[in-house]
């Protein structure tokens, strides 16, 4: 077996995702 840090896109996808949903969020709230 190669051992290979490779980030899985699909949670690159969902911490993108999350902190752009946080990122409206707040402005939202805090409007």
């Amino acid at each position: 077996m190669e051992f290979e840090i490779k980030i899985p896109i699909w949670r690159v996808i969902a911490v993108i995702s999350a902190g752009v949903l946080g990122y409206i969020v707040g402005l939202i709230v805090y409007r």
